[in-house]
């Protein structure tokens, strides 16, 4: 016959139940790297995704500005971040350009011939549809010499000639 329980005793044990609050410590620990492991998926997916990026919900700030994507489709990705002085839009999507790739999802290859923008994300300009780059209302006529500035917001549509 054991002369001692498993667990211990009063005698034995300095806090009866230790296992108890050690089990209950782990549970926490796991529900909380879970919750974070979340919070910051999500916040992956909302900047990946373009639907809500969590840099257009403050706004757009000093020394950065903000591209919108139209696709054509109801597809639209918007990307904010930092500009230098000088930065054309031919530099502004190469930046795009290089945070981009997913697993999921194709490259989003930019390209320019001359003066206008050739494609983007693997769809090329048509006979009867062409992207376009707008800085408000404004037609911007050639992507690789304009130069971005802070707190602007530049449309690059793929749009009916």
């Amino acid at each position: 016959m054991l002369e001692k329980p498993f667990f211990g005793n009063q005698k034995n044990c300095t806090a009866p139940g230790w296992h108890w609050m050690v089990l209950g410590g782990l549970f926490v620990l796991v529900i909380v790297i879970s919750y974070i492991s979340t919070i910051r998926f999500h916040r992956e997916y909302l900047r990946y995704s373009g639907e809500a990026p969590i840099t257009l919900m403050r706004g757009i700030e000093s020394g950065e500005a903000k591209v919108v994507l139209d696709f054509g489709n109801g597809t639209k990705r918007v990307f904010v971040g930092a500009v230098g002085d000088g930065m054309t839009l031919r530099n502004v999507m190469r930046q795009i350009e290089r945070v981009t790739p997913l697993p999921d999802r194709e490259p989003l290859d930019f390209s320019v011939e001359g003066t206008t923008i050739a494609a983007v994300g693997g769809i090329r300009n048509s006979a009867n549809r062409q992207w376009q780059a707008y800085s408000g209302d404004v037609l911007i006529s050639d992507p690789t010499m304009y130069r971005v500035k802070e707190r602007e917001e530049i449309m690059v549509k793929y749009e009916q000639l």
